[in-house]
């Protein structure tokens, strides 16, 4: 008995003998009539199907809805409009005036820099409107509150700072706190990279915290040593050429601060800086955020 074995891709199929393909040509004929009457028929049915089933969706698909739901916002534009000379200007579009609070410098800051002014102030009354984007706090009770953690998150404000432009912060700690406040530029790592502010490790007394790209050390001068639960106010300021300056002080006791101040080369020069808080452990409270702008150091 012979038994038959399946066919198996890349072999060839063995041909049966010449006496089998004229002994069944016969008895396939008559099926392969019946096939091709069948398929035929089942053409026809198919056609007669589709055509019955076009109709249908002909006039049954959803009509395009027109009219005001598919109309395009209307855009109003200004149109030019002729001034005395002639010149075309665009049509005057009412805007809210920008107005510089009404908050006078700190009079210390009349120590280190010229025609200090106040344009900017944020008390944290209203977390709404504060433009802060805080990763590990919250702003609530008129004040930014930033809780360490291992990633160092905490908060940055969104608008960069160029030469004559600084930032004054009010802050104080809670504990043993370990927290840095800088100005910075370009990406860690890379040559580009910039910063400069504080560093306070467990609440000790505050040291520079200055790279460029790679970390610079720079002590602070004076006599202020810093607490717990006390608040003091930091100025951050960039002055023209490079040069950096950066202050702690007791707003009660004016005579308690600590200075650094240093030019550095022309990398550090006409630079955007953005402003960056970072907590690893306790927690830190910010309150009166101003930007100022002056005219130079002293």
């Amino acid at each position: 008995m012979e038994m038959k074995r399946s066919f198996s891709k890349g072999e060839t199929a063995g041909r049966s003998p010449s006496t089998s393909v004229s002994a069944n040509s016969k008895t396939k004929n008559q099926p392969a009539r019946w096939i091709f009457a069948a398929g035929v028929i089942m053409a026809i049915c198919v056609l007669a199907f589709g055509a019955v089933w076009g109709g249908y969706r002909l006039y049954t698909r959803p009509v395009p809805v027109t009219g005001a739901s598919l109309s395009s916002p209307t855009l109003t534009v200004a149109a030019p409009t002729e001034t005395a000379s002639g010149t075309p200007t665009d049509a005057p579009v009412e805007a809210e005036a920008s107005v510089e609070p009404n908050i006078p410098a700190p009079d210390i800051l009349a120590r280190y820099l010229n025609d200090v002014q106040i344009i900017q102030v944020d008390t944290f009354d209203n977390p709404s409107e504060s433009d802060w984007n805080v990763q590990a706090g919250k702003i609530e009770n008129g004040v930014m509150e930033i809780n360490g953690n291992d990633n160092y998150d905490g908060a940055w404000y969104p608008s960069d700072f160029s030469d004559n432009e600084g930032v004054l912060i009010d802050f104080n700690f809670i504990g043993r706190s370990t927290f840095l406040v800088y100005l910075n530029f370009g990406s860690y790592g890379t040559d580009p990279f910039r910063r400069f502010g504080i560093y306070i490790e467990n609440s000790t007394t505050p040291i520079t915290d200055i790279y460029g790209p790679d970390y610079i050390w720079g002590g602070y001068l004076g006599t202020l040593s810093v607490v717990s639960d006390k608040v003091y106010t930091l100025l951050l300021a960039i002055l023209p050429n490079g040069e950096i300056l950066n202050v702690i002080w007791d707003p009660e006791d004016l005579t308690e601060t600590l200075e650094f101040r240093n030019r550095y080369d022309e990398t550090w020069a006409g630079l955007l800086w953005t402003l960056v808080i970072q907590a690893q452990n306790g927690a830190v409270n910010f309150d009166n955020f101003r930007v100022i702008q002056f005219n130079g150091g002293k």
